[in-house]
């Protein structure tokens, strides 16, 4: 696949590249379309690994004196 025949995926929350052609990178995207489902629920590393982020962003918490 060359970059310039890539887009983002039509489901919103997802991270993954496709082929232009293409719409969605999976039947799951596909039929989430006009859900927002956080984190995006492909399974495809690009998501996955935003996931990961996300979780560790869940535990930390800020210092009370921030605000």
């Amino acid at each position: 696949m060359q970059s310039e025949n890539l887009i983002r995926c039509a489901h919103a929350p997802c991270r993954c590249l496709v082929e232009t052609e293409d719409l969605f990178c999976s039947a799951v995207c596909a039929s989430s379309k006009d859900k927002h489902i956080i984190p995006c629920p492909c399974g495809h590393q690009e998501c996955a690994e935003s996931e990961q982020a996300v979780e560790i962003d869940d535990e930390f918490e800020a210092p009370a004196d921030v605000y």
